[in-house]
């Protein structure tokens, strides 16, 4: 378990934050089971098939009570969409004995206050990490009330009031942060006016996937054949303009660039207008709920894919880098893209 991975969005060994939750509950004077437990709350959750580690298989090497507690604080149905499985979590909570509060809180602690320490030294820029943060903050802040609820008298209870104040001022900034001025409105506008505008509505809408590697002309054939009747949707294109209009440095700009790819995709699918992208397309498992969701809501997709010599593809990129400053690859745009389909369709964590 977890000798490659990584803290999400970072690269801290993973490990650090089941041997932080195993501290917390040493020093709140957890049991050694409670401790155990604490360090091993994710492996049932987080192994896989390959390596899958089984209720069973603790209670063989640590005994039953570790067993039974890392249990209870593993979600049960990881099948289900994120906010069904955390609505599920957090109606479980009210069923834990003090052993698994205990637990809980000790996990919610190092996640949160992890969470707090890098949005203190790298700000907004921390939460880009995650599909939803708003979500997530919300989520933290129900689980946290929801312990305390159950178990006022904690020893935790005064390390889980502290993160719960820092996640409301870090909920609170971020309203603050995201909610355009008028002005700011305005030229909001004017830049998703530029990518919806050209998009037609259809009956069926189209949904259009250009997939290819680096340099292979995808922006290219995209831009020539599908400039006119369809919402050219590219995270990397729209922050350009963001950042034309307010400023690289501007401490909003991610804020504001986050704001108007929503409303350009939400504006796009609401009313029924045919949409363009463009993907490395090397991940089968991040692109297809994509795909499935936009054919259920009434898409007919198309999936274009452009090949290149891998020569021909360096040369092309080099170039394009050369004669366009603004050029950005989809390598490092489709996610954001990605994100954005994510966010407002509805789909959950997007898998690595």
């Amino acid at each position: 378990m977890y000798q490659k991975q990584t803290r999400k969005g970072k690269d801290i060994p993973y490990i650090t934050h089941p041997l932080t939750v195993g501290l917390i509950l040493s020093l709140a004077g957890g049991s050694e089971d409670i401790i155990i437990a604490g360090i091993l709350h994710d492996t049932i959750e987080d192994s896989t098939a390959e390596k899958k580690v089984t209720p069973e298989m603790l209670t063989e090497r640590f005994g039953q009570n570790v067993s039974n507690l890392v249990l209870s604080v593993t979600e049960q149905n990881k099948a289900l969409p994120w906010e069904e499985r955390k609505k599920e979590a957090l109606k479980h909570i009210k069923t834990f004995s003090y052993d698994s509060l205990l637990v809980k809180s000790a996990d919610t602690i190092g996640n949160v206050s992890e969470l707090l320490d890098d949005y203190e030294r790298d700000g907004g820029k921390t939460l880009t990490r995650f599909n939803a943060p708003e979500k997530m903050i919300k989520n933290y802040l129900e689980v946290i009330r929801a312990i305390l609820g159950c178990w006022s008298e904690s020893p935790l209870a005064s390390e889980l009031e502290s993160i719960k104040t820092g996640l409301e001022n870090m909920e609170n900034s971020q309203q603050k942060t995201v909610q355009p001025s008028g002005d700011e409105f305005v030229k909001l506008g004017e830049i998703a006016k530029r990518f919806w505008e050209r998009g037609i509505s259809a009956n069926p809408p189209k949904f259009v996937v250009f997939m290819g590697g680096v340099g292979s002309g995808k922006t290219t054939i995209r831009r020539e054949k599908f400039s006119e009747g369809y919402v050219n949707f590219d995270a990397g294109e729209i922050n350009n303009y963001s950042e034309k209009e307010f400023g690289k440095d501007n401490p909003k700009l991610e804020s504001l660039t986050t704001w108007v790819c929503g409303t350009i995709l939400e504006k796009s699918i609401n009313e029924r207008k045919n949409i363009v992208i463009e993907i490395i397309g090397d991940s089968k498992e991040v692109i297809t709920p994509v795909i499935d969701k936009m054919i259920e809501i009434g898409y007919k997709v198309e999936l274009i894919p452009v090949y290149c010599g891998v020569e021909v593809a360096y040369v092309r990129h080099l170039n394009a880098v050369k004669e366009d400053k603004e050029y950005l690859s989809s390598y490092f745009t489709q996610e954001a893209t990605l994100y954005f389909f994510y966010q407002l369709l509805q789909l959950g964590k997007m898998r690595p």
